[in-house]
């Protein structure tokens, strides 16, 4: 039996704030959002039993990360 969605979900500009949801957005496993935040270098916050990361808290972590290709020196 499937559950339909919460209509909220189905509006236009939401976001799935749940770990699973911000690994789906970013093309990352669940995994590895998990373990940014048992290492303590993503936020998480509990509502009720759901853990959500806020967009603020994300912004942060990706801010954080290291650029993908170093920076060209002028030699």
């Amino acid at each position: 039996m499937r559950v339909p969605k919460h209509p909220i979900a189905q509006e236009e500009g939401y976001q799935d704030r749940s770990p699973k949801g911000v690994a789906l957005r970013l093309g990352l496993s669940p995994r590895t959002i998990y373990n940014y935040m048992e290492r303590g270098e993503l936020k998480a916050r509990k509502v009720g039993t759901r853990t959500i990361i806020t967009e603020q808290d994300e912004q942060e972590w990706l801010d954080s990360l290291p650029p993908a290709y170093p920076k060209a020196s002028n030699a």
